[in-house]
C-alpha cells in the first residue's frame, strides 16, 4: 500500500484517509472490510474507492474519481463467492464510471430461514437432514431407555388408541409418550364416521386385536377443517364431502353457534361439538360397544389448545338412547326377524 500511496498526490491522500475514517463508522462498510480476505485478488484501496464512489454525493465523486478498467470491476463481482454475493440484483451501476459496483449488503451471508427456527427441519431440508434427525432421535431414546427400541423389535402392545386431527401442531406426542405406547389414527377434523373404512378398521384392530385399554379422541383449537365448515365457500375436490359430518354438527347446533360473536370462540365451540359427535360415533362402533359393555375399554374426549400446549377434558354425554339399536351380536333376534 505504501508504494501505491507514494504515487498519489498528498492532497488526495489526506482526502482519502479522511473519508475512510468517516466511513468506518458506517456498519455496512465495517462488514464489507471484515471479509476483505474473501475478495481474493482485490486490494484494500480498490474496495474502499468503489464504496466511496457508490456512497458519496456527485461533487465528492468528482474530486476522488479514479476510473478503473471495466473488466477489473467486473471480475470483482464474479470473484465473490455466490453464497456471499447474492443475486445479480445485488449489484448496481455507477453513473460516473459506467462500472458495476458490488453492493456491500449483498456480501453478508443471509440469515437462516424463519421457518427453520426453532424447528428441526424446514421446507428446504433434504433427505440427509431427515435421516440425521432420525439418528439423533433414536440416540435420545436409547439414552432414556435402551430397552424401548429392543422391545419394539419384538412386537407392539400399545395401551391407548389415539384418534386425532392431521394438524401438524397436535399429535399423541403431547402426552410425552415413547414409540410403542400409542396406536394412532389421524384425519382432518378427527372425524369418526361409519362410512370411513380407514378409521373404523383402525378402531376394530385396536380394540379386538391389540386390546387397547384406553381410547382418546382429541380435537383442538384453531382447526382448519372446522374453519372451513363454518364457511359457505366451496373448497373443491373431496374435502367438501369429507367435512359434511362437521357441517351436520354445525346445522344441529346452529342456534348455539349463532349466539357466539367472537370467531375464534365459535371455531373452538364447533370443534368441541364435533369432538362430542366423534365420540358418540365411536361408541356405536360394534367393537367399542362390546368392549364398553364388558368394561374392557375407557373412552376420553380431549381438547388441545394450540396456544398453550395443554389438554382439557370434554364432558361427553354418558347415555345414548339409541345404544340398543347399534348393538349387534350373534344372539337370536326375535324382535327384528319379521316373523
Amino acid at each position: 500500500m505504501s508504494l501505491y500511496m507514494a504515487t498519489v498526490p498528498f492532497a488526495q491522500q489526506v482526502f482519502f484517509f479522511r473519508r475512510v475514517k468517516l466511513l468506518c463508522v458506517n456498519s455496512t462498510v465495517k462488514r464489507f472490510l471484515s471479509i476483505k480476505s474473501v475478495m481474493g485478488g482485490l486490494s484494500f484501496e480498490r474496495q474502499s474507492t468503489s464504496i466511496l464512489k457508490n456512497l458519496d454525493n456527485p461533487i465528492e465523486q468528482e474530486e476522488i474519481k479514479t476510473p478503473e478498467p471495466e473488466m477489473e470491476v467486473k471480475e470483482t463481482v464474479e470473484g465473490v463467492p455466490m453464497a456471499l454475493s447474492g443475486s445479480t440484483s445485488s449489484t448496481k451501476s455507477n453513473p460516473d464510471t459506467n462500472n458495476t459496483v458490488v453492493n456491500p449488503e449483498s456480501l453478508v451471508p443471509p440469515p437462516p430461514p424463519v421457518d427453520s427456527v426453532p424447528f428441526k427441519l424446514n421446507k428446504q431440508s433434504v433427505l440427509s437432514d431427515y435421516l440425521k434427525q432420525n439418528r439423533l432421535a433414536t440416540e435420545r431414546i436409547n439414552e432414556y431407555s435402551p430397552k424401548i427400541i429392543e422391545s419394539n423389535g419384538t412386537g407392539q402392545q400399545p395401551h391407548t388408541l389415539w384418534i386425532g386431527c392431521s394438524d401438524s401442531r397436535i399429535s399423541e406426542a403431547c402426552l410425552g409418550v415413547m414409540p410403542g405406547e400409542v396406536f394412532t389414527h389421524r384425519n382432518i377434523c378427527n372425524i369418526v364416521n361409519s362410512n370411513d373404512f380407514s378409521v373404523t378398521g383402525a378402531i376394530q384392530f385396536a380394540v379386538d386385536v391389540i386390546k387397547v385399554k384406553k381410547i382418546v379422541v382429541c380435537g383442538h383449537t384453531d382447526c382448519g377443517g372446522v374453519w372451513a365448515a363454518l364457511s359457505s365457500k366451496r373448497i373443491g375436490g373431496v374435502l367438501d364431502l369429507w367435512l359434511n359430518p362437521v357441517r351436520h354438527v354445525r346445522a344441529q347446533n346452529r342456534k348455539e353457534l349463532s349466539l357466539i360473536k367472537d370467531p375464534k370462540e365459535k371455531c373452538a365451540t364447533l370443534a368441541r361439538l364435533n369432538l362430542i359427535n366423534s365420540v358418540q360415533q365411536l361408541k356405536r362402533h360394534p367393537s367399542c360397544l362390546a368392549a364398553l359393555k364388558n368394561r374392557d375399554v375407557e373412552i376420553y374426549g380431549l381438547m388441545y389448545d394450540v396456544g398453550t400446549g395443554l389438554l382439557s377434558e370434554v364432558e361427553i354425554p354418558c347415555d345414548d338412547e339409541f345404544d340398543d339399536v347399534f348393538h349387534v351380536g350373534d344372539h337370536d333376534d326375535t324382535e327384528g326377524s319379521g316373523h
